[in-house]
């Protein structure tokens, strides 16, 4: 009986150990998989941006820092989904339906991009509505900068491209405009501040249906 016991003993010794590793095991294998994926829906990921250059005056430029939910200032537009932290929507004054999102799959350099799907522009008589993404800097009157922001369409699509004044100025210190297509390419403008000191918007500007991504913006003193 003796005997007996002893060999079941040297039985499930060596199972007790498989399942306490099993046990192990399992939780350490989804907490990596959670952490992989659960940035890519969420409202915050962090990625391994590389640092702006000294100087830069945008801020989150590669479009990594998190994204949060858009926050209408008016309810005649219709803009939804998340928008790169510092970076917001300047469209719900106009009729237009513009859905916002991170995109962790197209992207200039970094990680992400900030992928922009304009679904709806109504044009009326003034030609004025439109959707703007932009994000508020502070600039100096007199000084001269350049600026400049990667952009790419799944179809062609004119896309803005400017440093415009903010809070009810609205002055354009400089501007361009360009086709978006498939591949990516560099909207770029240097310009002095014409009007005055403090908010100065990097101001994209888009007057028709069709999707964009964005990356990679600038904005340094010359």
């Amino acid at each position: 009986m003796l005997e007996e016991r002893k060999s079941m003993r040297i039985i499930l010794k060596p199972a007790g150990i498989v399942l306490m590793l099993i046990a192990i095991t399992i939780p350490v294998l989804l907490a990596v998989i959670n952490r992989r994926t659960s940035g890519v829906t969420g409202t915050t990921q962090v990625a391994s941006a590389m640092p702006a250059p000294h100087g830069e005056l945008a801020k989150n430029p590669g479009f990594e820092d998190g994204y949060t939910p858009v926050v209408p200032y008016s309810n005649v537009g219709k803009p939804v989904g998340q928008t790169a932290i510092s970076w917001h929507d300047d469209s719900s004054w106009a009729r237009v339906e513009v859905v916002y999102s991170q995109d962790t799959t197209r992207f200039h350099s970094g990680l992400s991009s900030q992928k922009i799907e304009v679904k709806k522009v109504v044009r009326g008589a003034t030609d004025a509505d439109a959707v703007q993404f932009v994000q508020n800097v502070n600039l100096t009157v007199g000084k001269t900068y350049q600026s400049a922001i990667w952009v790419c369409a799944e179809k062609p699509v004119e896309v803005e491209y400017a440093l415009r004044q903010a809070n009810g100025d609205y002055t354009y210190n400089g501007t361009k405009t360009v086709t978006a297509d498939s591949e990516w390419q560099r909207i770029s403008l240097e310009c002095p501040i014409i009007s005055k000191d403090g908010d100065t918007y990097l101001f994209v500007r888009v007057k028709t249906p069709g999707t964009i991504w964005l990356d990679d913006a600038t904005c340094v003193e010359k």
